[in-house]
């Protein structure tokens, strides 16, 4: 026969163990319900300006501009040097909607300094938990004059 003290042992060990993993539940909840979660990807942003084809140059502050889309955590931003294949230049990464984006409208300038060619582009896409939109693809024009 199991004695009292014994009995109340193993009871009180049990309601630590209980009291323990509820405790570990509600950090574990809280700490995702800080951030969204989302099931998909974000859309595709729509490319605003500069337009397809526009004419940009010489050295200058360029402000690139894309509707806002929903789902979004940060946007990257890319300029595509088509002389010289460079990525890594001017690319923004993590931009958070609340830094770039109003009313709809996102928007990041940027000082630019390219060789003259018809074929550089700029990208834009949705980042989320979920994984990233695709890429938007504008080319422009860069003049040296």
């Amino acid at each position: 026969m199991i004695d009292t003290q014994s009995r109340c042992s193993a009871l009180s060990q049990r309601k630590s163990t209980y009291v323990a993993t509820l405790f570990l539940m509600a950090l574990l909840i809280s700490s995702c319900a800080t951030q969204p979660w989302y099931d998909t990807p974000p859309v595709m942003p729509v490319p605003v300006s500069p337009e397809v084809a526009a004419v940009l140059g010489p050295a200058a502050m360029v402000t690139f501009t894309w509707e806002a889309t929903t789902r979004t955590e940060t946007y990257d931003i890319h300029i595509f040097n088509a002389v010289n294949s460079d990525i890594d230049r001017h690319m923004q990464r993590g931009l958070r909607p609340s830094q770039v984006c109003q009313d709809g409208i996102c928007r990041v300038t940027l000082s630019l300094s390219l060789p003259a060619s018809d074929r550089h582009a700029w990208r834009v896409r949705s980042v989320n938990v979920a994984g990233f939109s695709a890429w938007t693809r504008n080319l422009f024009t860069w003049v040296d004059q």
